[in-house]
């Protein structure tokens, strides 16, 4: 793939990750639609053939009622296994996808915020990120119109009783999923974290970190995924999750209260942004989970106070745009940085150069 596709993708951030860097707790909400075509076996059951042939059905329908732009429109045999990574680490594909050796597409954006995913787990999966404090329900009307849309096009797996079917038959119903993007570094910091995701799975809502790919959680940003939507239950589950989250949110608020208020959580808070400024200002050789630790000690001061930024704006934009440049899949795609060694050390050059010269910090303790 030339370099003439991959510009405009890498010039722009993920909407998901480009609004990372807002203050507060609960950054957006992402809503699919996952679909299956009647007639051929799920993906998981799949041959190359049956795959082929939905892909064929599938790319000339969704280029006629998709309402964006594709700035990416690429069948997987035409990405290479380090753009792949890149996709991956971006949040852009599924680890499935990325797996996948033929007949499946990814389709991106010019905005970066809606997705198209053909034969990854399910036939077809559309997926659109909003940004803000709130459930959009305007995301979800459009993404049902757009599901109804196509079943007016292709013939779509369907059963009067249970709905749109699913390769997991628990998952059958609208086709709808809604997942929210949560901020949590103080429960993180406060050790009520792990005891909150178990009341969670209770409840049937289950987490994923945003960045995959270690053996413990890192940094603070945490996707919550609700539930399956049964048939004609969107509006239940809805209120259901706007429940949850903003239940999440004043614990997330009470425990940064909490860590501000105690004599001796707040002196340990300050020592570890000191020393995490110190890091990324210094440091010869950086470690992602080390980048992703003191940049969510860093936002989480910027937050409370603890860390004052001359230009806020100007800040958020260039922390967010951190996550992804200091990456290891980007610095080794874009880069060409091929060792542990080598990535370490062009993610330390990064931090330095954005601490020191781009962003203005000043503690106020």
């Amino acid at each position: 793939m030339t370099n003439s596709y991959l510009t405009p993708l890498l010039q722009r951030l993920p909407a998901l990750v480009g609004q990372a860097g807002k203050s507060g707790v609960m950054l957006g909400t992402v809503c699919s639609i996952d679909l299956n075509l009647k007639g051929f076996p799920f993906v998981g059951w799949s041959t190359a053939e049956s795959r082929c042939a939905v892909q064929k059905l599938l790319l000339p329908v969704i280029d006629k009622l998709a309402p964006c732009k594709w700035v990416l429109r690429a069948p997987l045999e035409e990405l290479t296994q380090e753009l792949r990574y890149l996709l991956l680490e971006r949040g852009q594909i599924t680890p499935t996808l990325a797996a996948r050796r033929d007949n499946a597409s990814v389709l991106i954006n010019d905005q970066q915020d809606t997705l198209c995913l053909i034969n990854d787990e399910e036939h077809l999966s559309f997926q659109r990120f909003t940004p803000g404090a709130a459930f959009d329900a305007s995301a979800a009307d459009s993404l049902l119109q757009l599901r109804d849309a196509l079943a007016h096009e292709l013939p779509l797996a369907y059963s009067g009783v249970f709905g749109y079917t699913m390769g997991d038959p628990t998952k059958s119903g609208e086709a709808l999923y809604f997942s929210v993007l949560m901020r949590l570094p103080a429960l993180r910091l406060d050790r009520r974290l792990e005891a909150v995701f178990r009341a969670l799975e209770d409840m049937e809502v289950f987490y994923s970190p945003l960045f995959p790919g270690f053996k413990e959680d890192v940094g603070d940003l945490y996707l919550l995924h609700a539930p399956s939507a049964p048939l004609h239950k969107r509006e239940q589950l809805l209120e259901r999750m706007q429940y949850i989250t903003h239940d999440l949110a004043r614990q997330e608020l009470n425990a940064r209260a909490r860590l501000l208020q105690g004599a001796k959580s707040a002196a340990k808070l300050q020592k570890a942004t000191a020393a995490a400024l110190r890091s990324l200002s210094h440091a010869k050789q950086l470690k992602y989970k080390d980048m992703l630790e003191s940049l969510s000690l860093i936002r989480l001061g910027l937050d409370t106070g603890l860390l004052k930024a001359a230009r806020p704006k100007k800040a958020e934009q260039l922390l967010c745009r951190a996550y992804l440049d200091a990456a290891p899949a980007f610095l080794r795609f874009c880069r060409d940085c091929r060792t542990r060694t080598a990535s370490r050390k062009a993610r330390a050059a990064y931090m330095q150069e954005l601490f020191t010269q781009s962003l203005s910090l000043t503690p106020t303790f």
